[in-house]
């Protein structure tokens, strides 16, 4: 069963990747990081364990390229806004520590 358009004619996924970007910008605008670093992309989740618990992981930060990527697959479009600006957050912190220690 494929995604159905919305009622003015945008395609779901579309409109979810757009939303996940314009909350990279709003969230790297406030925290002062270059927008260009984040990648939203759309691929299966990796699967990580963490303590005791399996997880699928929505977001990562690349210490070898700079680069946060951000999976749309793994963030649902009807979850709150301030989730995926959370998200965003946490993996430009992680940039930044490591903008820090090198």
């Amino acid at each position: 069963m494929g995604r159905e358009a919305s009622d003015d004619g945008e395609d779901p996924a579309a409109m979810h990747i757009t939303s996940i970007a314009r909350a990279a910008k709003t969230v790297s605008d406030r925290m002062n990081f270059d927008v260009d670093r984040i990648d939203i992309v759309a691929v299966e989740p990796l699967t990580i364990e963490v303590g005791a618990r399996m997880l699928q992981r929505g977001a990562s930060y690349d210490p070898a390229t700079g680069r946060i990527e951000i999976n749309a697959r793994n963030n649902a479009p009807d979850g709150p806004d301030n989730l995926v600006k959370g998200l965003v957050a946490h993996e430009i912190a992680h940039a930044q520590q490591d903008a820090l220690t090198t």
